[in-house]
């Protein structure tokens, strides 16, 4: 006991001795402000979405002739609720979209779609946000389904079908920026197409009946192993694991090869684990000799039939495991 407690204690008796009464104060507590609730907006027709902590809900099927933007989510810890519904643009086809059905340019925001559908515009979705959370939303006859562009987004349990060119574009996304749990197939180009981003990763996949290749990694073939937007085409330490990358019907083998580390990718150290790829024309493909060197890519657990390195084939250094 501190000297000031203990001569409070010896003063008490002397005081109620001479009629002096005492009222020793509660000790106060500080109750934490819980804070305020999120504002519901309703949502019916392409608009910014601008504010903090909303919850912007989508109350009907929007369709624009528009070819810019639908959606643009502006704002930080707010959410974009399609609730099912459907956003469906002019077209992807040329002169029409120009545009996305979202665009993403806040702050740790959130798209629920609860298997709403974006449909119609040049790119379904559009994510330069910063810590972008995506989820349950159908991307159908769009050019590019999913693009990201930001830092740190995950997107997650979506569809990407029928686009004119990739069914997901990783384009200079960077901090462990992630697409999970998804389905791309029947797409223009590739299934999945990482470009210029540092240390993405694609897993729980199925990319099958692709037009090209089921994932690439690098420059798009498209482009010639060139550049992208005018800036060289390098990614860093790429993750591709537990995924499927074609098959026997009826979901189908992409028309070139189930995954392909291209030429841009022999310094990058990537790595694909756990994939599962059959029936392509090459179902595990790295274009660079020996799976690149000081450091190399690495292949490890994954199932296939065919592989090739550089002019390899079989390519001794994309191991095969009996297991999975």
């Amino acid at each position: 006991m501190s000297r000031t407690k203990g001569a409070l204690k010896s003063l008490v008796p002397a005081l109620l001795a001479c009629g002096v009464v005492v009222t020793l104060a509660a000790p106060k507590r500080a109750w934490a402000v819980p804070p305020p609730p999120p504002t519901v907006v309703a949502v019916t027709k392409c608009r910014v979405l601008l504010g903090d902590n909303v919850i912007f809900q989508v109350m009907q099927n929007i369709t624009t002739s528009s070819k810019s933007d639908c959606l643009i989510l502006f704002g930080s810890n707010s959410a974009l609720d399609l609730h099912g519904f459907t956003i469906s643009g002019p077209g992807s086809g040329p002169g029409q979209s120009s545009g996305s059905g979202i665009a993403v340019l806040g702050f740790n925001d959130l798209v629920e779609g609860l298997n709403g559908s974006v449909q119609g515009f040049k790119f379904g979705i559009t994510d330069t946000g910063l810590s972008t959370v995506g989820d349950e939303v159908n991307l159908d006859d769009d050019g590019v389904g999913l693009r990201m562009q930001g830092q740190a987004d995950r997107w997650t349990n979506f569809e990407a079908s029928n686009s004119v060119s990739n069914g997901v574009l990783i384009d200079k996304c960077n901090d462990d920026c992630s697409a999970t749990d998804f389905y791309s197939h029947n797409n223009g180009t590739n299934g999945a197409l990482v470009l210029s981003s540092r240390r993405p990763k694609l897993d729980l996949f199925t990319t099958t009946a692709n037009t090209v290749d089921g994932v690439h990694v690098g420059c798009s073939p498209e482009q010639d192993q060139a550049q992208v937007d005018g800036q060289a085409c390098k990614n860093s330490h790429v993750i591709v694991v537990d995924g499927f990358a074609g098959g026997p019907m009826p979901f189908g083998p992409n028309g070139g090869s189930g995954i392909v580390l291209d030429t841009s990718e022999a310094i990058s150290r990537d790595q694909v684990s756990l994939v599962q790829a059959t029936d392509n024309t090459v179902d595990l493909f790295d274009m660079t000799a020996n799976c690149g060197d000081n450091p190399y890519n690495l292949w490890f657990d994954n199932l296939y039939e065919t592989s090739e390195a550089g002019t390899t084939s079989p390519a001794a250094c994309i191991l095969l495991s009996i297991t999975l």
